[in-house]
């Protein structure tokens, strides 16, 4: 026997028949979670069996046994923190594609050149993959919200119901570890549920938005720069208005240069004023003011 026959077999590939069949599926599947994204959730009911655990009979576990219950627990959180960190980074995705989703309708509405058909289809489009997207980001704050931190706390060391600290058991803190793992992983389902639920959303917003958008390429033309052009009316009435305003300046220059000159004449023939001298004070009246 050669080591290829206990390798998993790849993935097959749908046949044509098939098709229709898959795409029922996952048709289906998606109303699922979409269905389960709007719906509201109750509380999850209890387990229909608990863990082979009892207090008077503790079981007995090994290390490697309570090790391996610890490494469920500890997988089960990171499974937690890895849906966690893709709701986070699609929460910051789908405002940036939101908003160009929101440039490329305003360019849609306002651009004069488009027939009306292409406008109202592309609106329409346009209102589809938004609201999809908006439904994207509410199931990115669905996700979110569900709380999945349980894990070992006080009642592993204190019992709760009796008021006393708890007798070691070395098989209690790996039950408690597997306890808290049998419920973080119905948690993380239902955050599964919701990513999953994002994540067909956000396919379907962006596909549409781009579709859309791709027309305006070459509907839309470079605008040329164009020279104000102003349209001139009454033309006889502004020639007219013209002359008079020339007319009236011509005038008021004549009057002026005749005002200059009659200055100039009168200049000319007006005599000159002699100009009278003061007396400079003689000596002896300086004497005689001293004495």
């Amino acid at each position: 026997m050669s080591n290829v026959e206990y390798l998993p077999k790849h993935h097959q590939r749908y046949s044509l028949r098939e098709l229709p069949s898959a795409a029922k599926k996952t048709l289906k599947g998606f109303l699922d979670t979409f269905i389960h994204l709007l719906s509201i959730q109750k509380k999850p009911l209890p387990a229909a069996k608990d863990l082979p655990y009892d207090d008077k009979c503790p079981p007995s576990l090994d290390s490697e046994q309570a090790k391996l219950c610890k490494d469920i627990f500890d997988q089960t959180q990171k499974r937690a923190d890895k849906i966690q960190g893709k709701a986070e980074k699609y929460s910051g995705f789908i405002p940036v594609v939101l908003s160009l989703a929101l440039g490329t309708l305003s360019i849609v509405i306002r651009e004069p050149g488009l027939p009306n058909s292409y406008r109202s289809v592309c609106i329409w489009v346009a209102c589809l993959g938004c609201t999809a997207l908006l439904l994207a980001f509410f199931g990115c704050l669905r996700c979110l919200r569900v709380q999945t931190v349980d894990e070992p706390y006080v009642g592993a060391v204190i019992d709760t119901d009796k008021h006393e600290v708890r007798k070691f058991d070395s098989a209690f803190i790996p039950f408690s570890y597997l306890s808290c793992a049998l419920r973080n992983g119905a948690q993380i389902d239902e955050m599964a549920d919701y990513l999953r639920a994002t994540e067909f959303l956000f396919f379907i917003g962006v596909v549409t938005i781009i579709v859309g958008s791709l027309p305006l390429l070459f509907l839309i033309k470079p605008s040329e720069p164009k020279t104000p052009q102003v349209a001139i009316q009454n033309v006889e009435e502004i020639k007219a208005a013209i002359s008079e305003g020339f007319t009236a300046n011509l005038a008021l220059l004549n009057s002026l240069d005749a005002r200059m000159r009659l200055l100039e004449a009168h200049k000319t023939l007006a005599p000159a004023r002699p100009h009278k001298k003061t007396p400079a004070p003689h000596a002896c009246d300086c004497s005689r003011e001293s004495k």
